[in-house]
């Protein structure tokens, strides 16, 4: 059997690959930037909160490498442009993984697997070693910078800083898919980008992200009759990627009875928000995890109108609770159409609309979707997409 070598940046839903292989035995070891265990114990207040979300108890037992010191000392140091930011902390840590395993060794029938801009001297390493090399893109790659250029072209001023990424980094993206043995995508669509960069698709799996409420909701509350209002709920960046703008005309397009709500960052320049004041939309800004999972509880609708995503798990979130969702496909293959929700085209405020006003309209159309979205949420538990990783990996184990 062979051992897995992790090395990820980023909180508790990275933790994903190393869960389903300390659980079959296969997890040699992981390296991560912050690693907190004690963070589940100690109220952390303010912006340390989301330190509760860098441990997981399932590794406890796991041989867990970590840079809490200097990743948190880094958070103090003034940020350069994003992408130059993105490409010095991979590289720095990647380089820091290697130089650990140069004195532990690793040995040629391990893997190294790492994530996007965080793995080429990483995957570099493990190939002079005879070790397999294994790529996680999290994301659809180049394609959501040119989704994100065309969009500022349809809603000129609604966002500031558009350019394409610099050159280096695009070109650590590309050593880092040349150098892997095999990329992990989380999706059908970033498979599709990546194979339009040149990725060989042979050398591309796809596996979901996985996801397991903390506590279940079996109330069967999923009713009309049981809100005050219909609720329609956007969870994500208010951002052009994202499709807001979508969401906004969609719910100009409806009538009244309905609210609508947006929670996340909001990225749009106030012009713009200002120019298009007649979106009938809440916008609720940045909410916490439980905030969060509050307001999928009391919205009757998920919509998710993305238009470039890796996967978008926000989704799962909602079908957990029995909430249907409104999504396209370029974001994660979770909705099954007609019957745990509606898949619309990319852009389509008017799809958004008739299916929202659809479900408003039918009640046991609405009931029953909500009991199949709860049912559906379930092919994505931690071992059901276990299953899947391991299936995809079979020939590599």
């Amino acid at each position: 059997m062979k051992r897995w070598i992790c090395a990820q940046i980023g909180a508790r839903e990275y933790y994903a690959v190393p869960r389903m292989l300390a659980k079959r035995g296969m997890l040699n070891s992981l390296y991560t930037d912050i690693w907190a265990p004690w963070a589940r114990i100690v109220p952390l207040p303010g912006p340390l909160a989301k330190l509760r979300s860098r441990q997981c108890a399932e590794l406890d037992a796991e041989s867990v490498h970590a840079q809490n010191i200097r990743s948190l000392l880094r958070r103090f140091v003034p940020q350069r442009e994003r992408c130059k930011t993105w490409i010095a902390q991979g590289r720095a840590f990647a380089e820091w993984v290697v130089s650990r395993l140069k004195l532990s060794g690793l040995q040629p029938d391990g893997i190294c697997f790492g994530y996007t801009c965080a793995s080429l001297e990483l995957l570099l390493f493990a190939r002079q070693r005879g070790a397999g090399a294994v790529h996680g893109q999290i994301d659809p790659g180049p394609a959501w910078y040119r989704v994100r250029k065309d969009e500022s072209l349809r809603w000129p001023g609604a966002e500031l800083d558009v350019e394409m990424p610099a050159s280096e980094f695009l070109d650590r993206l590309a050593g880092e898919w040349d150098t892997a043995h095999r990329i992990v995508v989380n999706s059908k669509y970033s498979r599709e980008c990546l194979v339009s960069e040149g990725v060989p698709e042979a050398k591309i799996d796809v596996v979901p992200l996985c996801y397991e409420p903390d506590v279940a909701d079996s109330s069967g509350r999923r009713k009309q009759d049981l809100a005050p209002s219909f609720t329609v709920l956007y969870v994500g960046s208010v951002n052009l990627t994202k499709g807001f703008p979508y969401f906004g005309e969609a719910a100009s397009l409806l009538g009244r009875g309905i609210r609508f709500k947006a929670v996340g960052s909001v990225q749009l320049t106030p012009g713009f928000l200002r120019k298009n004041r007649h979106w009938p939309v809440e916008l609720l800004g940045h909410l916490d995890r439980e905030a969060v999972a509050k307001e999928i509880s009391r919205a009757q609708v998920l919509v998710f109108p993305s238009l470039s995503d890796g996967f978008g798990i926000v989704q799962l979130e909602a079908q957990s609770q029995g909430v249907p969702v409104v999504a396209t496909a370029n974001c994660g293959d979770v909705v099954i159409d007609g019957e745990s929700g509606y898949i619309v085209p990319p852009r389509s405020s008017q799809s958004i609309a008739e299916c929202v006003q659809r479900l408003v309209d039918d009640r046991d159309l609405y009931t029953a979707m909500a009991a199949h979205s709860l049912s559906n949420s379930r092919r994505f538990t931690m071992e059901a997409v276990g299953q899947i990783f391991m299936t995809a990996f079979a020939d590599y184990l």
